[in-house]
């Protein structure tokens, strides 16, 4: 069974879906990395969706690289689909957004 993650506040101009591959390899197999793209300039949109092979990994994969760094951005994983967990507020005073129910075209 595959477990499908949403990872949000990327840095979009310099992560690729091959980096971001990379981070979750480390935690387990990896089936695929879909990153959506701003059709005007073809750079990543900020988020993008792992899919793991087995929940366990995707569980490691939460654990270690939820509220981390990645390109100087703190960044966060959940579970596609679920509710997002409240965050403490930082000093960037982020938007959370709920990757199974904000459309496509709020994350402009």
């Amino acid at each position: 069974m595959f477990t499908h993650l949403c990872l949000i506040h990327l840095a979009w101009i310099d992560e690729s879906s091959d980096s971001v591959k990379e981070l979750f390899v480390a935690h387990g197999a990896v089936s695929d990395v879909y990153m959506p793209t701003n059709r005007e300039t073809g750079k990543g949109r900020g988020f993008c969706f792992v899919t793991m092979s087995n929940p366990e990994d995707a569980q490691k994969a939460i654990a270690a690289l939820d509220n981390t760094t990645i390109g100087g951005r703190p960044v966060f994983v959940n579970l596609a689909g679920t509710e997002a967990k409240p965050r403490k507020k930082s000093k960037l005073h982020m938007v959370e957004y709920n990757c199974s129910t904000t459309p496509w075209y709020a994350f402009d």
